[in-house]
């Protein structure tokens, strides 16, 4: 198992980032999660791609899911992207783009 040096691989920013992340609510992780998984499946498969603002379209507007249907949908986004994203791997893979 490999472990890490801390004293080596951790710098001040990077524990304030960890910091931050742990303030966060499940929901706001899930629906960033999400959010970034949707936008690198349109930059793949749309041709018309436009880039979003970070952080703005990358974080939900709020720290709650507004209600259990937006809960309940933002996972199962996720894992509808999260196929699609591995079919088209799959693909590209036997088409010998990616090795």
């Amino acid at each position: 198992m490999a472990t890490l040096d801390s004293q080596r691989c951790v710098n001040t920013n990077a524990m304030n980032l960890r910091k931050q992340l742990a303030d966060l609510l499940v929901w706001q992780l899930v629906e960033h999660m999400r959010l970034v998984q949707t936008d690198i499946l349109e930059f793949c498969v749309n041709r018309h791609y436009e880039e979003k603002q970070w952080p703005k379209d990358f974080w939900p507007s709020s720290a709650k899911p507004p209600n259990r249907r937006a809960w309940n949908g933002s996972i199962a986004r996720f894992k509808k992207d999260r196929r699609a994203l591995g079919q088209l791997i799959a693909v590209r893979r036997l088409l010998g783009c990616w090795p």
